[in-house]
């Protein structure tokens, strides 16, 4: 995986970069790559939260289910994130992107309410009334040397440039891959997979749905620029290129 993704390294930097932003560019393929190898290899405790590529526990560990997983990732990820250079929960007080970007960059405020609870980061939130997350937010940033919940805008700090991955991945893995909405994760990709990468298909389609709206039976918002994204992801990586087991 590392090695195929960091061969990509230049095609995939250029689809991260992000234009209007004067600074240093937030995402890049590195780091990426690093924050998967440490996630990857967490002694996790708790099933719900395991991050797995091509269906390990199946025995489906081929590297180009793997790799269309990841496509699949940064596909959503570009609609949610990378295209727009946030690095979390985006701040809805101006129209533009350069206007709202994430709640703890360029000093503005991280938490606010919302319903009686104090939201954090988008992809790595600390609930007040949600326990399991708290916890769960609490023993992930321990590992990482960071005080998550006290100070969740290191997620987005140059001091920590693996991080807004390595939250990424913790939401995609309890959101995404280890659902509660019925949908069979593994399944699908291996049926994306092996109907040859469809640019609208179930298994996009249900991702996309479970991680901008909660469920994978309700159409995602932007669901086709959502699939657009995947395709341009996948004609890069080009999993199909890398049937192995690794």
């Amino acid at each position: 995986m590392r090695d195929v993704l960091l061969s990509k390294e230049d095609e995939l930097d250029s689809l991260m970069y992000v234009s209007w932003n004067p600074g240093p560019q937030l995402y890049n393929t590195r780091d990426l790559v690093d924050a998967l190898a440490f996630v990857y290899h967490l002694p996790y405790t708790d099933d719900s939260f395991l991050f797995e590529l091509g269906g390990e526990r199946t025995g489906r560990a081929d590297l180009e289910y793997a790799l269309a997983h990841m496509a699949a990732i940064l596909g959503q990820a570009s609609q949610e994130s990378l295209a727009s250079g946030i690095c979390d929960e985006v701040s809805w007080g101006d129209s533009t992107y350069e206007g709202r970007p994430g709640c703890g960059q360029r000093g503005k405020g991280y938490s606010w309410p919302v319903g009686g609870e104090s939201y954090g980061s988008g992809m790595f939130y600390c609930l007040d009334s949600a326990e399991t997350h708290k916890s769960w937010s609490e023993w992930y940033g321990s590992k990482l040397g960071m005080d998550v919940c006290g100070d969740p805008s290191q997620i987005c700090s140059e001091e920590f440039p693996s991080a807004k991955y390595w939250t990424a991945f913790g939401a995609w893995a309890g959101s995404v891959i280890n659902n509660y909405d019925s949908f069979d994760f593994t399944g699908e990709l291996v049926g994306w997979v092996n109907a040859g990468y469809p640019k609208s298909h179930s298994f996009v389609n249900g991702i996309g749905g479970l991680l901008n709206m909660g469920s994978a039976w309700v159409t995602a918002h932007a669901n086709e620029d959502r699939q657009s994204y995947t395709q341009t992801f996948l004609n890069i990586i080009r999993p199909w290129e890398h049937s192995k087991t690794y």
